[in-house]
């Protein structure tokens, strides 16, 4: 084999490679253009999604989702110190997000929010979490509440990326690799004063996850026979030339 022709398949074969559908937008996405992708990944590759509005107000939702768990965790100022773990609860939106029956404004979209105490002065004093029995290569949310609103994902214990919202209702996700697989999400509150905890760490809703690869893509019939011609002419031509 010449070294003319080597040349050739290694790129071929680097052609081939670099055709593997992997997304441009990989690692901490937001904004409304981050919900469109991951309303795609629902369609195109099975991705789950969550509303919450089939449970009812109240609901602790600490193992209701198969594969998921919630919780909140907080530090309080009075004994017990804490970290004291509490449920996360499914609550009304838009109307008084305490309310029991929901039944004042539209009734019918459900939230998520962390159990609510006085204090969370401090950031990372209260929390709310969702953790993935299994690691997903994709998770997004819609996060609620301002620019108090801190999402953190994680692979284990270490911190993937990290997203302050900067608009009162905004989408979020990170998209990562089979060997950084988000295990669990965070949601956190900057420093907000003294009021409820609840409000600094802000509310949560439609949570998307999946773990299914991308398709890969490989070059297009038309640009692989253009590659075909080419190999044929040049061996024509070195034919023609001895």
């Amino acid at each position: 084999m010449t070294a003319l022709y080597k040349k050739l398949i290694i790129i071929i074969t680097i052609t081939i490679l670099f055709s593997i559908s992997i997304s441009s937008n990989a690692g901490l996405i937001y904004g409304s253009s981050a919900r469109t992708q991951f309303d795609n990944y629902r369609t195109t590759l099975g991705d789950t999604l969550e509303t919450f509005d089939g449970f009812a107000a109240q609901t602790d939702l600490t193992t209701q989702i198969s594969g998921l768990t919630f919780e909140t965790t907080y530090k309080r100022f009075i004994p017990p110190a804490g970290p004291i773990s509490q449920p996360v609860h499914v609550i009304c939106s838009p109307s008084n997000p305490y309310s029991g029956s929901c039944t004042s404004g539209d009734g019918t979209n459900r939230i998520i929010g962390g159990t609510g105490t006085n204090g969370g002065a401090t950031d990372g004093q209260s929390i709310y979490e969702i953790v993935f029995g299994t690691g997903m290569l994709r998770v997004g949310l819609e996060r609620i509440f301002n620019t108090f609103s801190l999402t953190s994902f994680y692979s284990g214990s270490t911190l993937l990326g990290q997203h302050q919202n900067t608009a009162n209702t905004e989408f979020v996700g990170f998209i990562t690799d089979a060997t950084n697989l988000i295990t669990r999400v965070e949601m956190d509150g900057l420093n907000c004063g003294t009021t409820s905890a609840v409000y600094c760490v802000g509310y949560s809703n439609d949570l998307f996850y999946g773990d299914t690869p991308e398709v890969v893509t490989a070059p297009e019939p038309t640009t692989l026979a253009l590659i075909g011609l080419g190999l044929a002419g040049i061996g024509w031509k070195r034919r023609k030339a001895a």
